[in-house]
């Protein structure tokens, strides 16, 4: 599922531009949702329970302006893509750094936000999915859905960005945790593994993880190399 967020305070022309991204999509035959937002307050608001593919941004919104909501946006999640919407140019010196891929001008957007479009979904289908195997078939999530994975009852569980828990077909957590096979998820105890990505807290026993109230206990064993882990992930350059 591709989530996409549309943030333009002009009801009018946000219904447009939703029209013409719908149009555009439908036409890709992607699964995907569109979201609309009037203010980037809006935005933040849901930003802990959706990680969106694709962001298209008002650069002049009231109070806070579309730059600073991107940057946001960044620090919640590196892979999300904005399309900027402008009536002129200047900001782009102001996002540089960002997971910017287009600053779109609104006098005539129709044609440009189609050709985008098209380019950045293209650019989306490509990244790696992980595949789960579930009592109801496979599913596929795009890794910075995942918050952690959790061993219940002799039954392995995924935990989402949109606070769902995904019931696994049986599987040990070791073979899980093999088949991942990346260096941003941890098994921090014998029954759970948690994505750096979205650790939102760590004291010496115990890790809280975004969207989540509860603690993730990690084991004595598992401490040093948890600890080693995630302070290389830090100074790699990521941030909570």
């Amino acid at each position: 599922m591709i989530y996409i967020g549309i943030v333009d305070d002009q009801p009018a022309l946000l219904s447009h531009i939703r029209h013409c991204v719908n149009k555009t999509l439908f036409s890709l035959s992607v699964d995907y949702k569109i979201m609309t937002f009037k203010s980037s307050e809006q935005v933040l608001d849901v930003l802990p329970q959706i990680s969106f593919s694709l962001l298209l941004i008002d650069i002049e919104l009231p109070g806070m302006n579309g730059v600073t909501l991107a940057k946001k946006v960044y620090q919640h999640s590196k892979d999300s893509i904005v399309l900027f919407l402008s009536s002129y140019d200047g900001y782009m010196k102001d996002a540089f750094g960002l997971n910017v891929y287009k600053y779109i001008l609104k006098d005539n957007y129709e044609e440009d936000l189609h050709r985008s479009l098209t380019e950045v979904i293209h650019l989306i289908e490509g990244r790696p999915l992980k595949a789960f195997k579930t009592p109801n078939g496979v599913i596929h999530l795009y890794p910075d859905e995942i918050v952690f994975i959790e061993y219940i009852d002799r039954n392995p569980y995924v935990y989402t960005t949109k606070l769902k828990a995904i019931k696994l077909s049986s599987a040990s957590l070791i073979s899980i945790y093999k088949a991942l096979d990346d260096p941003h998820y941890v098994m921090i105890n014998s029954q759970t593994i948690v994505n750096l990505h979205h650790v939102f807290s760590v004291n010496y026993k115990f890790i809280l993880m975004k969207g989540y109230d509860r603690e993730f206990k990690v084991s004595r064993s598992k401490r040093s190399a948890f600890i080693e882990k995630y302070e290389a992930f830090l100074l790699d350059g990521n941030t909570l």
